[in-house]
Formats: structure tokens, sequence, C-alpha cells
């Protein structure tokens, strides 16, 4: 089982997929196991697998890119895939995949399957989504039935929060190379006088 999420600068919030099997494609064709429909994808833009546990990506496009860990991702090569590093699409797509686990999915954007999910972006530059396939997620037992419109206004997080929290964590990394500075000096001090 597979769980992707994508976001992106233009959309107000992350969407959600989670695909019941071990390989997924993602790319901008309707047959794709993720369909985002945007030009800068390509029809079949990244292979996603899963072995063991282990999480694999593969560009598998031609002329187009897949940014991993901030580099360019090898064409057709299957690189392990860590969730800490940085997947990018272009377009500004942020993907974060999951593997292994059951998930438990938010009632409101359940998806699984085939083609379940696409992302359109309109030529005012607002992003749209829409079910293009009915889906059966089987442990569950709910069917969702064909929709289609704009998303529901989510709220945005807050980023005086975000930026505190980052703070937080740069303040405590400063406090523990500064502990780690003291008990060397410490310890050298008590090597000396011996």
């Amino acid at each position: 089982m597979i769980k992707v999420k994508i976001s992106s600068d233009e959309l107000e919030r992350a969407k959600e997929y989670i695909i019941d099997k071990d390989e997924a494609i993602l790319g901008r064709k309707s047959t794709c196991d993720i369909c985002i429909s945007s030009d800068h994808i390509s029809r079949e833009h990244l292979e996603i697998s899963v072995q063991d546990d282990v999480i694999f990506i593969k560009d598998i496009t031609k002329n187009n890119w897949v940014s991993y860990n901030d580099e360019p991702l090898p064409k057709n090569q299957s690189v392990e895939y860590f969730e800490f590093s940085p997947l990018a699409l272009p377009g500004g797509f942020k993907i974060n995949i999951e593997a292994g686990r059951s998930f438990e999915p938010d009632l409101d954007e359940i998806t699984s399957g085939v083609a379940t999910q696409t992302i359109t972006r309109t030529k005012s530059g607002v992003s749209r989504f829409g079910t293009q396939k009915k889906t059966k997620i089987k442990k569950m037992n709910l069917k969702l039935e064909k929709t289609s419109g704009e998303i529901k206004s989510g709220r945005r997080p807050n980023k005086n929060i975000e930026k505190k929290i980052d703070d937080d964590k740069k303040k405590k990394v400063v406090f523990f190379v500064i502990f780690l500075i003291i008990i060397g000096v410490v310890y050298y001090y008590l090597d000396q006088n011996q």
C-alpha cells in the first residue's frame, strides 16, 4: 500500500492518494494511478514501487525532470526514497511518499485505485480537483460516487507558528552544540590533571 501526498504553492491544501498496490505511476495521462493535469508534468512522469517496505522511485520521463534531495533523479534508475529528502516535480509540485502501513484515510479525501484524482490548473491559476472513476477501499467497504468541482477551502498553516517551531529547533541545536563543547573542555582538563 502506498500513500502519496502532493502539495504545491498554488494549492490551498495538500492532496493525498492511497494506492492499494505496490507500484504506482504518476503522470498527466488519465490511465496513470495518480493523474496530475498540468503541462509541466509528462504523460508518465514518476514510477513509485515498494519492495519489502522500502520505497523506490524512478524518473520515467524522456525530456522532463524529477528533483530528489535537490538534485536531478537519474533517468530510468530505481533510487531508494527516504521521507526526509525533498521530492519535487516541475510546476512546483512537492511529493511525499509513505508505504508498508495501513492508512486511515481522511473521509473527505478518500482516493484509491487507478486514475482516481486529477489536479487541474486553470488559466487563472486556480487549482481544481475532480474524481474520474468510482473507487472502493476494500478494508473499509466504502464506495465513492463520481464527483467533481472545486475543493473546499482549507485553513492554511499559521506561518508564525511554523517560524516559532523552526526557531525552537535552532535553539535546541545550538544548546546541544554548546553542551558538547563544554563536556569536551571538562574532559580535556580532567585528562590533563591526571
